[in-house]
């Protein structure tokens, strides 16, 4: 099961961002997109549109998955799912230059997660991050000698348990739900022909999944990535 859990250290205040959005016909999301903190709060997030989303994959862990492939997989099927370009996706050499970090769950991440660190749990994949008064902070880098200033807003564990994982595209399709929701889509579908179903079958979106991520990305950010 694919379960995403974000971690909310604090949250004081719901903040709206008032940036100005593209005026662009917008079709009603397929399924409901929202991070739910409580029954009465639900928070809409994503990167500021025409951001460059930079990811580091620490592959180790798991010799046999290649975990760069499956994400540069998986950010192609995102990118191809927008149609304005709000955002771009790269792949980057060290910590130091990300926003988000990958790894495998025997794998000590490279950011301090602190108290938001969640556990699988049985999940393919798990995505956190940390909320404090409206923004969400940055992850601070875990590992010695570590000189510059961190910038991860997302630390993504994906499972190295071969009975949760058995296939490469399980696999595939695990990393692309993640990416899904450092994106923005924070919630699951209940329809298992899409993506962000909770036990993805498919590597790519649906035309369902791209729908909902082209609504979240032009409602304002209740949360300051």
């Amino acid at each position: 099961m694919a379960c995403r859990r974000a971690f909310v250290a604090i949250i004081a205040a719901a903040l709206c961002a008032g940036c100005e959005l593209p005026n662009v016909p917008l079709e009603a999301p397929a399924y409901e997109p929202s991070l739910f903190v409580d029954f009465e709060t639900r928070l809409i997030y994503h990167w500021p549109l025409g951001r460059t989303i930079s990811i580091y994959a620490d592959g180790s862990g798991v010799a046999d998955r290649d975990l760069r492939a499956a994400i540069a997989a998986g950010a192609a099927g995102w990118m191809d799912a927008i149609y304005y370009r709000e955002f771009d996706i790269r792949l980057v050499d060290s910590p130091q230059d990300a926003d988000v970090t990958f790894h495998f769950d025997n794998v000590a991440p490279v950011v301090d997660t602190d108290s938001c660190e969640g556990v699988l749990l049985g999940a393919g994949g798990v995505t956190y991050f940390c909320v404090d008064q409206g923004l969400t902070t940055i992850l601070p880098l875990s590992f010695v000698g570590s000189s510059s200033r961190s910038r991860v807003k997302f630390d993504v564990t994906i499972s190295s348990d071969p009975f949760q994982i058995p296939t490469q595209e399980r696999f595939f399709a695990i990393v692309a739900h993640e990416i899904g929701h450092v994106l923005g889509i924070a919630n699951h579908s209940g329809d298992p022909n899409d993506l962000m179903f909770t036990s993805p079958l498919i590597t790519d979106p649906s035309s369902r999944d791209a729908r909902t991520l082209r609504w979240v990305l032009h409602q304002p950010s209740d949360l300051d990535l």
